[in-house]
């Protein structure tokens, strides 16, 4: 194995961490692809998988266990307060902000594993978390405008939509890059 990747020297201890949950990585992989397709199954696998790789960083435990209570607390809302606004919104909100908590600790787990293997992708985790904010509080901006001005609210709801599935893609491929980036190394 060489000690050589992108043409800089890496630091051993980061790859022998990260290769400790190399089948980790492109189960989150797989539950990602679904996820975008399907969506309560996968985000339970999803979560779960983040837990168990919480033994190598404890963004990832965090960030599980905020996706599983947000998956469980959706679920519920949908159970009990199918018709009824006010009830739902007292679950939904806190599950909203879970899954936003979920969404931060697991992009800097990514980032943090990948520094001294890979730091480009590791600034690039960092960049996303970024967009990812963006994208989620012009979703929250059209809410509040689609009560105000509702042909307005639809098209920057669309425009959010839209930037929320890039971001969902960008990370999609950078957990395909990981984990190849990984599955190279060891």
């Amino acid at each position: 194995m060489s000690n050589m990747f992108y043409g800089e020297e890496m630091n051993m201890t980061a790859v022998h961490r990260a290769a400790q949950l190399k089948t980790f990585y492109t189960v989150l992989f797989a539950a990602a692809v679904a996820g975008l397709i399907l969506d309560t199954l996968p985000m339970l696998v999803y979560a779960v998988t983040l837990v168990y790789m919480g033994k190598e960083c404890s963004s990832y435990k965090t960030a599980g266990f905020c996706l599983l209570v947000s998956a469980l607390l959706t679920l519920a809302s949908g159970m009990f307060f199918e018709e009824e606004a006010v009830g739902s919104l007292i679950l939904t909100v806190p599950a909203a902000v879970l899954s936003l908590v979920s969404v931060y600790a697991e992009i800097q787990g990514h980032a943090e594993m990948m520094v001294g293997i890979d730091d480009e992708l590791s600034t690039k985790w960092e960049q996303l978390w970024k967009l990812m904010m963006i994208a989620y509080s012009v979703l929250i901006c059209s809410m509040v405008l689609i009560l105000i001005i509702p042909p307005v609210g639809a098209i920057v709801t669309i425009a959010g939509a839209i930037a929320v599935l890039v971001a969902e893609i960008r990370k999609v491929v950078y957990l395909y890059r990981m984990d190849n980036t990984i599955r190279r190394l060891v």
